[in-house]
């Protein structure tokens, strides 16, 4: 051992010897040239340490750090790219396309005002320059400064009328602004100023598939694809057209021709996807068994397939077993901790999800599928703000990531955060301009009150899938915000007669006829819906309010009823029916009827609920109590009786270790209730435990924005943390919002203390 040692150290001696001997600038040229014919390999790993050689000679060689740049962009490591790019751009402050790569690479990474400063300096440079034109534009899209882009274009296709970019770029930007027609002339000229230009056929033909032109984006890809039948994004495209388009059949060559294409065993996997996905289960199998027998680098990979097929086969154990063998053998294989953890979110043990997913980001604190998965389990579990940092951390690494920019939409969305859920949208729209991007971006946009721009986005949309009852309602909606009330009525009415019972189009329709007074007719249509869908809660909630508002009270309890049977978590149908019984005075009569149905029921958790329920509402807590425990002894994980019992005693401040347990009870089975989310957070305040209380009640305010209550509590928890601003800010909302809360008295309190002496 000691000898081995001793030639390991006299061979490393010789190396430093030979390395501090080199002139300095000779090695940095070496190292680059030696990186540069691993580039030329596809070798990007090797290329990686020759660069890094290169500037650790010479820390100031900034093409170096250039090449370093477009290495790390090549491994997927954008924050590294990013650093680069911009340590080699400020080296050499005259070089034009350092600039631009360092502009480029602030694109992607969403930082687009650092982008256009970088193309102002490369315009600095040359004015003339296509490629810092085309970046100034990218970044002023990125900023909504759409007509601006534009020009930018205008002025890149004068400079240089010969280059297909700048069309296609210009296409991009008219389609996202809605303007079909001139952005399908701009992707056109770009192919015919370069009909060798395989992203110009890409970019028409994502285009048309855009709107549904099917026939042309076919055209349009194997058009790409005849220029280059290797290319694997044309291939891979044509792949994907055909597995959307319901014709899996068509898109078996072109998944073939990736398997064939890709060297490193990805495009193997991605063969063996493709049989998953198309059941045919058995050579899926074949594929992924060749790969465990004879490729060790993809082994594990290939065994977290063969788990995820398990799975589909609702083998849950035989698919644990083979991720357990994967784990034992890796412990920190990100793949089957990804895949371990949708198993554990299929059986609801979300907190073991979560924990699986924190240690593949351990691992990997790359793994862009780990971090949209731990989002993906935020967002199920109602947590808003955690979702957004998974999906932001996702964006880090991939900045072009259009499911991640359309869920951090969504997110914003749900916040009533409108501008930066039109920024996401837009984003995701740019990268994929289909569907339901764009459908979210014109919602966005007729809640914003640009009711140009969505209706522009409507009629791409409207074109491109003209039976889409979900199309046709968005458009109705729009025609409503446009005070347009017959074009709207015709719109939904047209939308019923080829998709009876869509309840959103029914939901509208019977608003628009209660606010027209007709009462009678919404709860024609609403009742005839449910005649077709029985089971519909929402269309069953909108039902007990319709027959409210005509006085039919007996009628509109029955729906609420049938609501909480349903859906025994429902915190709104309860809520809802309280109030009915006790604005007719009925609370005896309630009680009467519940206690006789529990009766005849004993084991109902829904009839004890509603039984606890009511007893609140006459103030006779004790009963409340005792019905809400009865309910929890026969399903402790009856949701609205565990929110409701943590709440009595989170009020009171007492048996708070008891109160946090149901609490959590609640979350668990509602993770998506802004009211559980906010009992949680109050018996956690009750606790002391304040930072955990701030982030459950940030999720609380987040779900209901216009509630007081739930602004008093996050500034009471705000202010036991010592964040004084803060509390501050969510005291002062909840007053305002409302200044006789109940609460409002504790608000004021602390607010005075917050000012000081």
């Amino acid at each position: 051992m000691r000898r081995r040692l001793a030639v390991a150290l006299v061979t490393l001696f010789a190396v430093v010897a030979v390395s501090c001997g080199k002139d300095p600038n000779v090695a940095k040229q070496e190292y680059t040239r030696s990186g540069d014919a691993y580039v030329k390999e596809g070798k990007y790993r090797e290329a990686l340490v020759q660069y890094l050689n290169a500037v650790q000679t010479d820390p100031q060689y900034g093409e170096a750090r250039l090449k370093l740049a477009d290495v790390y962009l090549h491994t997927g490591d954008t924050r590294n790219a990013l650093a680069e790019s911009a340590r080699a751009a400020d080296l050499m402050p005259r070089d034009l396309q350092a600039q631009i790569k360092a502009g480029e690479i602030l694109l992607m990474a969403r930082r687009f005002e650092d982008a256009q400063a970088r193309a102002d300096r490369a315009l600095a440079i040359a004015a003339d320059s296509t490629d810092a034109l085309i970046l100034r534009a990218n970044a002023l899209a990125g900023l909504n400064k759409l007509d601006e882009a534009v020009t930018q274009l205008e002025k890149a296709i004068e400079t240089n009328p010969e280059r297909a970019d700048p069309y296609a770029n210009l296409g991009v930007i008219e389609l996202v602004k809605g303007n079909s027609a001139p952005a399908e002339a701009a992707f056109k000229k770009a192919i015919e100023v370069d009909p060798q230009s395989l992203s110009a056929h890409l970019a028409l033909a994502n285009f048309y598939w855009t709107l549904r032109r099917t026939a042309e984006a076919e055209r349009e890809m194997k058009a790409a694809l005849a220029i280059d039948p290797k290319h694997v994004l044309a291939n891979r495209s044509l792949a994907t057209f055909y597995m959307s388009s319901n014709r899996a059949a068509e898109a078996e060559p072109y998944v073939k021709a990736l398997a064939d294409t890709l060297e490193d065993g990805s495009g193997r996997i991605a063969l063996a996807d493709y049989y998953a996905r198309t059941g045919r289960g058995e050579q899926a199998k074949k594929v992924l068994d060749a790969i465990v027998a004879g490729d060790p680098k993809f082994a594990a990979l290939a065994k977290v397939r063969l788990a995820r097929l398990k799975m589909s086969a609702r083998d849950k154990e035989g698919a644990r077993a083979l991720l357990n063998e994967v784990l034992k053998g890796v412990p920190g294989q990100v793949d089957a901790l990804v895949a371990n953890a949708g198993l554990l979110t299929e059986e609801r043990r979300f907190d073991e999800a979560q924990a699986a997913l924190t240690a593949a980001i351990a691992t990997n604190p790359r793994s862009v599928d780990a971090y949209f998965a731990l989002g993906a389990l935020h967002a199920l579990r109602g947590r808003s703000a955690d979702a957004l940092k998974a999906f932001n951390e996702v964006l880090k690494v991939n900045p072009e990531h259009a499911a991640a920019q359309f869920e951090v939409a969504r997110l914003y969305l749900n916040e009533g955060r409108l501008n930066e859920a039109a920024q996401f949208a837009e984003g995701a729209v740019r990268r994929e301009p289909r569907g339901d991007a764009v459908l979210l971006l014109a919602h966005i946009s007729r809640l914003k009150g640009d009711l140009a721009r969505a209706r522009t986005l409507m009629k791409v949309l409207s074109a491109a899938d003209p039976k889409s009852p979900k199309i046709a309602t968005e458009a109705g909606l729009l025609e409503l915000s446009s005070n347009n009330r017959p074009a709207a009525r015709a719109i939904f009415i047209r939308t019923l007669t080829t998709n009876p019972g869509y309840t959103d189009a029914v939901a509208a329709l019977a608003v628009m006829d209660l606010q027209d007074k007709q009462p009678a007719a919404a709860k024609a249509r609403v009742d005839a819906a449910i005649r077709e869908n029985p089971r519909d809660t929402r269309l069953l909630m909108l039902s007990g309010s319709v027959h409210a508002s005509q006085g039919d009270l007996d009628s509109a309890a029955a729906a609420f009823r049938k609501v909480i049977e349903l859906d025994p978590g429902n915190l709104q149908a309860y809520g809802t029916l309280g109030q009915l019984y006790a604005s007719q005075g009925r609370l005896g009569q309630a009680v009467a009827e519940f206690e006789h149905y529990v009766s005849k029921q004993p084991n109902s958790v829904p009839g004890l609920t509603m039984l606890a329920l009511l007893f609140e509402k006459q103030t006779n807590l004790p009963e409340a109590e005792k019905r809400y425990k009865q309910a929890l002894a026969i399903d402790p994980r009856a949701a609205v009786a565990a929110n409701n019992l943590a709440w009595m005693y989170a009020v009171r401040g007492e048996n708070l270790d008891t109160a946090l347990q149901y609490a959590q009870t609640a979350k668990a089975a509602m993770p998506s209730s802004h009211e559980v989310s906010d009992t949680l957070g109050w018996v956690y305040y009750k606790r002391g435990l304040g930072s955990l209380a701030v982030t459950a009640l940030t999720e609380s305010v987040a779900g209901d924005p216009k509630n007081p209550s739930y602004r008093y509590h996050l500034g009471m928890a705000y202010a036991s943390t010592g964040n004084v601003e803060k509390a501050r800010e969510a005291l002062t909302a909840a007053l305002k919002l409302s200044p006789n809360f109940e609460g409002a008295g504790e608000a004021r309190q602390k607010l005075a203390e917050l000012k000081g002496p």
